[in-house]
């Protein structure tokens, strides 16, 4: 019988850690009270503006603000609305936008109606409920230009979201509690045509366990000299420590076999990982144990085209190593709609990671 694992808190609803307050504005226009609003947040230090709606850019902002904020490569979507008592921040976006700057650079932002916005680059718009009111912040609508013309995803609750295609029609079923929302969404990996919601949905059918969520629990617990593996194996990749014990807390994902713990942490925007350390580097007592045990999957998965390896699916999603299409993995677990946590055998090295699910399909 598969072992659930029992989540105490989710690290993904964790709006971006560690980060206190510095924004620079060029754009003399930017009205004040946005300005100020945005520099109340500690999770926004650090940050460049790249563009917002255009009410908001002429200074005479109504309703709902969208500004996108920038930190290196990282983009993100801040959005703010208008109260009876003056203006509060409603949230920002917890994964970046397209992984680059560079990429970002012909995004559009435009507020439909106080309710409702879209956030559009060439090719592709995608529309929002902005939040804090009646509607939660679901996505609603796509439309996305393709090669065999324009494709029209609409959301239908919280169930699917429908694709029409060239005449065609598919339902893409992202896993129940990782419904698409501005907060969570992820433009470059959304399925883009009938084929990749297809095989978006084979790889969730295929995968009966999700990679855990994690409980915080302070570094002080863990001992020091605890060596951190890519893989339950101590002859696997070694992952550098020194960023490991400069948080406060890491988290612990659950306890695989007899032997191996699972573990991570998130350093701003910057770095994450996840790996293995044997037992002995963090004491539990059996029952912490029994009720934390998971069982990971051994799906058969491919590479439908080339595609890459992320530590980071949270906040940065860096490419950690580029995986050529063709090449056979195993699918241990889904962690949301955007990703699998796989292994894969790249150059004779046994490597672990998280893979987008859109660029992989199920063998047989």
């Amino acid at each position: 019988m598969i072992k659930k694992v029992i989540c105490i808190c989710l690290i993904t609803v964790i709006l971006i850690p560690g980060i206190a307050c510095a924004l620079s504005l060029d754009n003399t226009h930017f009205p004040e009270e946005i300005q100020l609003l945005i520099q109340k947040e500690e999770t926004l230090n650090g940050f460049e503006l790249i563009t917002a709606d255009e009410d908001t850019l002429r200074g005479y902002p109504t309703d709902i603000s969208l500004v996108m904020l920038a930190k290196g490569e990282c983009c993100v979507l801040f959005v703010a609305r208008e109260t009876d008592a003056g203006w509060i921040t409603q949230a920002c976006s917890r994964k970046s936008l397209y992984p680059t700057k560079a990429m970002n650079d012909g995004i559009k932002l435009t507020k439909i109606d106080s309710q409702r916005f879209e956030i559009g680059w060439p090719g592709e718009t995608y529309r929002f409920y902005a939040g804090g009111t009646d509607q939660y912040c679901w996505f609603y609508e796509a439309e996305i230009q393709t090669d065999k013309g324009i494709c029209i995803a609409k959301g239908e609750g919280r169930e699917s979201i429908l694709f029409t295609c060239n005449g065609e029609e598919t339902r893409w079923f992202p896993p129940y509690y990782d419904n698409q929302t501005w907060l969570n969404f992820n433009p470059y990996l959304f399925p883009k045509s009938i084929e990749e919601a297809d095989r978006s949905n084979r790889i969730m059918a295929s995968l009966s366990e999700y990679f855990p969520d994690g409980t915080a629990i302070k570094i002080k617990h863990l001992k020091r000299k605890t060596h951190l593996y890519n893989c339950p194996d101590k002859n696997s990749k070694e992952i550098d420590t020194s960023l490991l014990f400069k948080q406060d807390t890491f988290i612990y994902y659950g306890c695989l076999d007899d032997e191996w713990y699972i573990v991570g942490y998130q350093n701003g925007l910057d770095y994450s990982c996840v790996g293995y350390i044997t037992k002995k580097m963090l004491s539990l007592s059996k029952r912490e144990q029994r009720i934390t045990e998971i069982v990971l999957c051994n799906t058969l998965l491919i590479a439908e085209e080339n595609t890459w390896l992320t530590m980071d699916p949270f906040y940065s999603q860096n490419q950690y190593i580029e995986i050529p299409a063709g090449t056979k993995m195993i699918g241990l677990g889904g962690l949301d709609a955007n990703y699998v946590y796989v292994e894969v055998e790249i150059n004779g090295d046994t490597i672990r990671g998280f893979a987008p699910k859109k660029h992989l399909d199920t063998i047989g």
